[in-house]
């Protein structure tokens, strides 16, 4: 067959050759250059390649070949605590036709679990080429009891947001937790997963996007999901300044006036608020401090550090109370 197919490609390019046109004729008359005639020979040289290569891949060849290998048959109850290797390196000896066909489709070796080692051999493989070689010839494989866990999502993120602003919404993961299955060695020693790095070079909004989760386990360890949704949104804050009414709680009032007074009877707390909620902290009723009358009765100092209650809705970040921070107090009626 190669010498018939190698005698059609020589008839082919004498042909060629033979049905030149004499130098300076043209079909349609006239004359031509000797420039007109370079096609000829590049049809040769194909020819002359095509030939080559053909035979080529009829020769016998010895390579090593790459095949991937899966773990099947592992029992419900066990996982493996080492990973099986996940391609087996193959010597074949064969013709450049079959090495070229099992390199562009290798048929994939499925390395059974049941037992706790498999030993590869030529009858396994179930190759078309001679098989010449196999490594690794035995696949251990390391298994232990499988255990199951829910561990928190750790959001790996570069957020940059600019000076002035900050997050309402602090970066977080949806879902923020996964279940995670394997080996028992193995789960036990995770308490958090990381995602993948989440870069944001400057956040003046919203974002909302999916994540990876990473795997440097080498797929022992199997994750319910593989992605989460990590959402955060920046505001821009500005700076607040009120001065808060300091109102002492569990007193009753003797003869009109409550058993306890503080002086000063009000604080000034600086903060920062978002932009938009600015003239709202200004004005809500709900923002106040607190001193507990309990905590006066207990005193032995002759001061008492308010309490700030914030308003509702209102997001207060940062807050400073101005000097003083303690107030004093007096006209305390005791018990006898």
């Amino acid at each position: 067959m190669a010498a018939s197919f190698r005698t059609a490609l020589e008839v082919i390019a004498s042909r060629v050759a033979g049905h030149r046109r004499p130098s300076g004729a043209l079909a349609y008359g006239g004359s031509t250059t000797p420039e007109a005639r370079p096609g000829v020979v590049t049809v040769c040289v194909l020819v002359s390649i095509l030939t080559w290569f053909v035979f080529s891949l009829q020769r016998s060849y010895t390579t090593v070949v790459q095949i991937p290998a899966l773990v099947v048959n592992l029992p419900d109850d066990e996982a493996l605590r080492n990973p099986a290797p996940e391609a087996i390196t193959v010597q074949v000896q064969g013709i450049g036709f079959e090495i070229i066909q099992l390199r562009s489709n290798p048929p994939t070796l499925q390395l059974d679990a049941a037992d706790d080692q498999v030993v590869l051999d030529e009858t396994l493989l179930n190759l078309p080429l001679n098989v010449t070689g196999i490594s690794p010839r035995v696949v251990d494989f390391d298994k232990e009891q499988r255990a199951t866990k829910v561990v928190p999502i750790r959001i790996d993120a570069a957020i940059t947001l600019p000076p002035t602003f900050g997050y309402l919404i602090a970066p977080k993961a949806v879902p923020d937790s996964v279940r995670i299955t394997g080996a028992a060695s193995i789960v036990d020693g995770i308490t958090v997963w990381p995602t993948e790095r989440l870069t944001v070079d400057v956040l003046r909004d919203s974002v909302q996007t999916q994540v990876a989760l990473v795997d440097t386990l080498s797929a022992l360890v199997q994750r319910e999901v593989n992605t989460v949704e990590v959402v955060a949104q920046a505001v821009e804050f500005t700076e607040g300044r009120r001065e808060l009414e300091v109102r002492v709680e569990g007193t009753t009032l003797m003869g009109g006036r409550p058993t306890a007074e503080l002086d000063p009877r009000s604080i000034i707390v600086r903060y920062r608020v978002p932009l938009q909620q600015y003239n709202a902290a200004l004005k809500a009723n709900d923002f106040f401090a607190t001193v507990s009358f309990d905590e006066i009765r207990r005193d032995t100092t002759g001061r008492v550090t308010p309490r700030v209650r914030y308003p509702e809705g209102i997001l207060i970040r940062d807050p400073v109370v101005e000097p003083p921070a303690t107030l004093r107090y007096y006209n305390v009626l005791m018990d006898n």
